[in-house]
């Protein structure tokens, strides 16, 4: 029985090929997108989640003095952790830079290494391929390495007891352990781990240098641990802070001691802290992209269920036989539901191939690798095959269960009226367009936003400035160095500073007028007398610093909200802290992502520092790198010159926004190619139902142009509900997106226009090629049968 079920799908495929192929078609690309986009939110969403007791391991860092939540924490709170009896295991890291690995002639430079303390290992489950993770980073002078560096390195893993030199001081290292590499995600991009020497006079609770972990006990919750650590602010830290406020007065104001608990599984996209050692993911853009997922695996399957029931009406009469001979109504079922499953299971196949080549689309298009494979694990292949199995089955419910149930001799006269009714099909199709619509119009307003963020005045300027981030390197010779750059004809100044608008660094200082009884936090920056020139702020009243001027040595200048925050009505001359001069006020700047608002900051003072901004001509800036890496090589030190130019720095904050504005935009265009998929064969269908009536018009006189817009109407009245549809829902949407944002677009009503109309004029497209060709029949040839 099973084999004539077979027989007959595969002959109604082959007899109706042009349907068929739309319908395989259609729902493949859904697959396809779904699978890649799926798995990528997978990805996403499994960082860290392979660690034994990964639930029960939290990160604690701390905010203190009003300077923000940070990843890092005091170097001494591991040593107290471990006494709380909630916790069963705690290990800190210490975050390195880029360090070079010798063994023999052979050197390799491994970047973000981790030092570690000797319980890392036991809170961690990494694999080791070779040695112990109960001691590998017990004694000094240990390194673990990853399965790709020992590789790299000795070409085998076989590397036990080696002796490995480390760093620019070639200390001797002892390989202690090499751990297995898999696809698995972690916020741990390291490859080498070095075993960490705590310094014993690191007791000071208001230092943050250590990522701490935690491991706390079966039973214990995230609760508990805050719990106890507000008790520790209280009992230990709170007296050592020499306040003179009760502790529940200072405990509730903005500068006091907190703690920072995170859980390991939210640390990649539920975090966004300061100082921490990885690029967190985006929840919203995964979130969104889950979305667009379903989305388009519901268009596909909206395709598959309406050119399904749409073609059913035609089998009505086979139906009608094979009842009047004998048929049950369960035999009917299964043959409508075995036909659906095939051409699910042919369009999985399809849909597996396509997915790897969007996979390479998809990087190619954003510049974001995505993942290695499409298919990681048995888990993914069977989740895909029951998705696209679910999928059949639910096409062809319709048909199978609604037709089998009619009484075969109105089956044979053609009187089901209720199989002709069009409103189930209809339904379908806005629902498609509504949602394709929506997608068209979110792209819009993403990019929009995009370009009004990085065209937005930022208080600065960000074009044309390159800044050396570790001119230190060069000691006692760093003014040469700047003295040799200005002789350059392309550079026009060059900033020593401690701080530069863009980037990770914080640095903050309690500030007080003699009217206030209490101080104020805010973020300051240092730089030299050049450096507001060199960074383009806006000064508004007053003057900038002066190299000549020995008493610019105190000297300090505000931003216009950092007078407010002061309550300075007169701000020139004012004293700050008894020691420190107002003699100039800037215009308000952002220096954080735009998605905060801006905060009061202070420019103080400093003729030295470990950045060196360079402002240069708009023309040739290659060239000039080049002479500049040319002039840093003549020093002949060790280290090469680190840079970055400030734009580019500028636009990597909108990475993630750009990333998902791109990823919309390409899953829009599959979106509304299956949906026009859909229409056309909806179209093709109701031209063919209809090719009688035409021939009667034609006979009766009507114009061919008149019958194209009559085949048309009833497709742009669904695209114009589609469209009314879909305004109010991406409006709501993209206000929600928007919200994340303190500078935002308006979205201009004129988007929805745009989009309307642009897929109003492919709905016509699609249809009018069909309707054009059903126009232009020869009404003999409709009307022989009559």
């Amino acid at each position: 029985m099973l084999r004539n079920y077979f027989k007959i799908a595969f002959r109604n495929l082959t007899r109706q090929k042009l349907y068929a192929s739309i319908n395989i078609f259609g729902l493949a690309l859904g697959l396809a997108s779904f699978f890649v986009i799926g798995t990528w939110v997978y990805q996403q969403w499994s960082y860290d989640r392979h660690f034994d007791q990964s639930q029960q391991i939290y990160r604690v860092g701390v905010n203190f003095f009003n300077v923000g939540d940070m990843a890092v924490g005091p170097p001494v709170f591991d040593s107290v952790i471990e006494e709380f009896p909630e916790v069963a295991l705690s290990t800190s890291l210490d975050m390195m830079g880029p360090i070079t690995i010798k063994y023999g002639d052979k050197e390799i430079e491994q970047p973000g290494t981790f030092s570690a303390d000797k319980d890392f290992f036991d809170i961690f489950s990494y694999q080791f391929l070779v040695g112990n993770p109960e001691n590998a980073l017990d004694e000094p002078n240990q390194v673990v390495l990853s399965e790709s560096v020992a590789q790299k390195m000795f070409r085998t893993t076989d590397v036990l007891s080696k002796s490995v030199l480390i760093g620019d001081d070639e200390v001797p290292h002892t390989i202690t352990g090499v751990i297995r590499e898999n696809s698995l995600k972690t916020h741990f991009t390291t490859k080498v781990w070095l075993s960490l020497e705590r310094d014993p006079e690191a007791t000071s609770w208001t230092s943050a240098s250590m990522y701490n972990y935690v491991l706390l006990r079966p039973g214990f919750t995230e609760d508990d641990l805050k719990n106890r650590l507000n008790k520790l602010i209280e009992t230990q830290i709170y007296p050592t802070l020499n306040l003179t406020q009760p502790y529940e007065e200072w405990s509730e104001t903005s500068s006091a001691y907190h703690f920072v608990v995170k859980p390991l599984t939210d640390l990649h996209l539920k975090t966004s802290l300061r100082f921490d050692f990885f690029t967190p993911g985006n929840a919203t853009n995964v979130y969104a992209s889950a979305a667009i997922a379903l989305f388009i695996i519901l268009l596909a399957a909206i395709n598959f269920i309406n050119i399904s029931t749409a073609r059913s009406s035609g089998r009505a009469k086979e139906v009608g036989i094979r009842k009047t001979l004998g048929s049950k109504r369960s035999a009917l079922i299964k043959q409508f539901l075995t036909e659906s499953v095939i051409i699910s299971l042919i369009a999985f196949l399809i849909g597996l191939a396509l997915g790897e080549l969007f996979l390479k689309l998809f990087e190619q298009f954003t510049g974001i690798h995505l993942m290695d494979a499409l298919l990681l694990n048995f888990g993914q292949v069977l989740v895909f095959t029951v998705v696209t199995l679910l999928l059949g089955l639910l096409a062809g419910m319709y048909p199978a269960f609604y037709l089998s149930g009619f009484n075969p001799i109105s089956m044979l006269k053609n009187n089901f009226g209720g199989i002709r009714k069009s409103g189930f099909r209809n339904g379908l199709v806005i629902t498609q367009f509504t949602i394709a619509i929506s997608l068209i119009i979110s792209t819009i307003v993403v990019f929009q936003q995009i370009q009004f963020l990085q065209e937005k005045d930022l208080g600065f300027e960000t074009e044309n400035v390159l800044v050396v981030n570790n001119i230190s390197s060069l000691d006692n010779q760093q003014e040469s160095f700047r003295q040799d750059i200005l002789n350059l004809s392309g550079v026009q100044t060059a900033s020593f500073s401690r701080r530069i608008p863009i980037g990770e660094g914080v640095w903050v200082r309690n500030l007080k007028t003699p009217e206030m009884s209490e101080s104020t936090s805010m973020q300051v920056f240092l730089g030299d007398e050049n450096y507001v020139g060199v960074m383009g702020f806006h000064l508004l009243e007053g003057r900038n610093f002066s190299r000549e001027l020995a008493s610019d040595s105190s000297a300090i200048i505000l931003s216009t909200s950092a007078v407010k925050e002061l309550g300075l009505t007169d701000p020139l001359g004012a004293r700050l802290n008894d020691d420190l001069t107002v003699i100039g006020v800037v215009d308000d700047f952002n220096f954080q992502s735009l998605q905060n608002d801006i905060e009061p900051t202070a420019i103080i003072y400093s003729p030295s520092g470990g950045d060196l901004a360079i402002k240069i001509n708009k023309a040739n800036p290659n060239d000039l790198l080049s002479a500049i890496q040319s002039i840093w090589s003549a020093y002949d030190i060790a280290e090469p010159m680190s840079y970055f130019f400030l734009d580019e720095q500028f636009r990597q904050m909108f990475n993630n926004e750009r990333a998902l504005g791109k990823t919309i935009t390409l899953f829009s265009i599959f979106a509304l190619i299956i949906s026009c998929l859909g229409l056309f064969g909806l179209a093709s269908y109701i031209c063919e139902q209809r090719a009688k009536e035409i021939g009667i018009r034609k006979v009766l006189g009507a114009a061919v142009s008149n019958l194209i817009l009559l085949l048309n109407k009833d497709f742009t009245r669904l695209i114009l509900i589609s469209i009314a549809l879909a305004v109010p829902l991406s409006y709501f949407i993209m206000n929600k997106w928007l919200a994340n944002f303190a500078y935002k677009i308006e979205i201009n009503p004129l988007i929805y226009l745009i989009a309307g109309l642009s897929t109003l004029l492919v709905a016509w497209v699609t249809v009018s090629g069909q309707s054009i060709k059903t126009a232009f029949l020869n009404p003999i040839k409709t009307l022989r049968s009559e």
